[in-house]
Formats: C-alpha cells, sequence, structure tokens
C-alpha cells in the first residue's frame, strides 16, 4: 500500500454506511454493494470468506477485515481485551453491519482508506 492507505477501523465503516448511500449492485457480473455520496461511489464486492477451512458464499455476501481489535469499556476507557481478533464489516442484501470480532486466522476481505477528509468533500 504505502503512503496515506492504511486499514479501516470499525468507526470509518460505520461513518460510510451512515452517511452514504448503500445500494445492491451488479458490476461486471461481479455482486456487491455500491456506496456513493456527492456524486462519487465505491463498490465492495461479495466476495465470500474463508474459515475453518473452506470458502463460503461468494456472491451472495462478503466480510471485510477492520483493523479495530476486540475491546470492552472498563471504567472511562477502552481495553484490548483479545488482540487475536478483529472486528469486521458483513454484507449480505443491501446491508451492511458491523460484526462481532472474528478470529484473525479467517480469510476476509480488505478495502483500504485514505484519512483525507478535507481535501476529499467527506
Amino acid at each position: 500500500w504505502g503512503g496515506a492507505w492504511e486499514m479501516p477501523t470499525d468507526l470509518d465503516f460505520q461513518l460510510l454506511f451512515h452517511f452514504c448511500n448503500v445500494e445492491a449492485a451488479t458490476i461486471n457480473g461481479i455482486a456487491g454493494l455500491r456506496v456513493s455520496r456527492n456524486g462519487k461511489s465505491i463498490f465492495f464486492p461479495k466476495a465470500g470468506a474463508e474459515g475453518f477451512g473452506s470458502f463460503a458464499k461468494k456472491g451472495e455476501a462478503g466480510r471485510y477485515w477492520t483493523s479495530s481489535t476486540k475491546t470492552e469499556k472498563k471504567g472511562d476507557t477502552y481495553v484490548i481485551t483479545d488482540d487475536s481478533a478483529a472486528e469486521s464489516l458483513h454484507l449480505y442484501g443491501n446491508k451492511a453491519e458491523a460484526e462481532d470480532c472474528i478470529m484473525r486466522y479467517c480469510g476476509l476481505s480488505i478495502r483500504p482508506v485514505i484519512h483525507n477528509y478535507k481535501s476529499r468533500n467527506i
């Protein structure tokens, strides 16, 4: 990757899907979700996921990693409780939602982001 590219956080995905239009779409024969705002869009293929030795749900669902690890609120702070698991985004139908922590050895898709909000009008 390099430069300003990085793994999105759970909050990045939450903001994206809250403030943008989301619709089921097929592009070049690949099913997924189109997320758009201000005349710009990105496409999340429903690429399925690998876990426990098998690959499933290609074209029906998709899961994307975030850089957020499992945390719990303890008093006024959040504490990492399991860095072997990470939050993910689950795509199905025309919806996207945060998913509880998944073990990092599972094969999920990635969608790197650039955090440059001002110059991108977001």
